[in-house]
């Protein structure tokens, strides 16, 4: 009797531990489901923030142009000015148009902090600044010319209608530079937005794809 206890109870004891472990695994598949189902719902959730911005950015962008007779322009040589630098332009000007205080404005409420960036370390001239003060006045008066993020950190493509066609270059927040240019109409005839604009995400991969792909854009959206 004494010998078949002994049997029964490592057999009890075996099999828990096997309980044990299957108990363990199914945890760390749990856990590992629930990690990845929270990294997605993060994206999914960054992707809906991004898509309302730049409807706030692109319905800023058209009172700017109904109040001023055009919209905001992509490239500095628009104003007429020189010693600035041709990266990020049209993120850049987006901005101080956007703030001026001309015309009713500013047309957008002035951007968060922590979502500004001057990836090209570039700053506007004193000649230049005079320009942009007196053709906007706006309501950021340094001459450090900040770029708006998306929420992974990389600046907001811009583009005029006069500027499709053409290249323009950017640089991300870490370094890298990377040339933009219109995206083509989804019917596959002109551009996107002919007659306005276009704005974009890098989205959540963080390489421009011109519209294409995980970009988030302002025709989509």
């Amino acid at each position: 009797m004494k010998r078949r206890s002994r049997t029964v109870s490592a057999s009890v004891r075996a099999f828990t531990l096997v309980e044990v472990l299957v108990v363990v695994a199914i945890i760390g598949i749990l856990a590992s489901l629930s990690v990845a189902g929270l990294r997605i719902a993060q994206i999914h959730a960054r992707e809906g923030a991004v898509k309302h911005e730049i409807s706030l950015l692109k319905a800023a962008a058209e009172t700017f142009g109904r109040e001023m007779g055009d919209f905001p322009p992509s490239r500095w040589s628009f104003f007429r000015v020189s010693g600035v630098n041709a990266e990020n332009d049209g993120n850049e000007i987006l901005l101080l148009c956007l703030l001026s205080r001309k015309k009713g404005g500013p047309f957008h409420e002035d951007f968060e902090e922590d979502r500004l960036l001057n990836a090209d370390g570039d700053t506007l001239p004193p000649a230049a600044l005079a320009v942009v003060r007196k053709e906007l006045d706006p309501s950021r008066t340094s001459g450090a010319l900040f770029e708006y993020t998306d929420a992974w950190g990389n600046p907001y493509v811009y583009i005029h209608h006069r500027d499709y066609g053409q290249k323009l270059t950017y640089r991300t927040a870490e370094g890298t530079k990377f040339e933009v240019e219109a995206a083509k109409s989804p019917t596959g005839e002109g551009h996107a937005a002919p007659s306005s604009f276009q704005i974009w995400s890098l989205g959540p991969d963080g390489v421009n794809q011109n519209g294409e792909g995980d970009d988030i854009c302002s025709w989509k959206s």
